[in-house]
């Protein structure tokens, strides 16, 4: 079943002639949208679970930290996190970097499409503008230790 705020979302990026898929997993359902800016491209999925206007907004992966530096990742997250509003960054334990927004619960359905898709473009915005400074940390050299360390 499609959930009401689905429908909304999926009207406004239609208004917006915005390419997009709509999928039903379980009691979800998703838009599934990206879109390419200067730096990269950002898939982001809309989701909901119920009936209400409470949609999580969350993208793919953008970027892979490495493993064996996540301590790094994590510390690049809390400066991304200070730097951009609206959105937050967050790193899982695989490496794998998202970008999360949760709509404010009970937000009123005659705003929830243009706010959904007001988020939607900011943080396209927002992580194409910090896809460079990722990669930058990503592709960091470090020293190999040494005995000497």
């Amino acid at each position: 079943m499609i959930h009401k705020a689905t429908q909304i979302i999926e009207n406004a990026l239609d208004a917006k002639e915005l390419k997009y898929q709509v999928h039903e997993i379980g009691g979800l359902s998703l838009i599934d949208c990206g879109f390419s800016g200067e730096n990269c491209t950002i898939r982001v999925n809309f989701l909901s679970a119920d009936e209400d206007c409470d949609v999580k907004i969350l993208s793919l992966p953008i970027a892979k930290f490495p493993k064996a530096r996540l301590s790094e990742g994590y510390e690049l997250m809390n400066a991304l996190n200070a730097q951009y509003r609206f959105v937050k960054w967050v790193i899982d334990k695989d490496g794998d970097i998202h970008l999360e927004f949760d709509m404010p619960s009970g937000t009123p359905p005659v705003i929830l499409g243009d706010l959904a898709l007001e988020v939607f473009l900011r943080m396209v915005k927002i992580a194409d503008d910090a896809y460079p400074t990722i990669m930058r940390k990503i592709w960091a050299e470090h020293p190999s230790p040494t005995l000497l360390d």
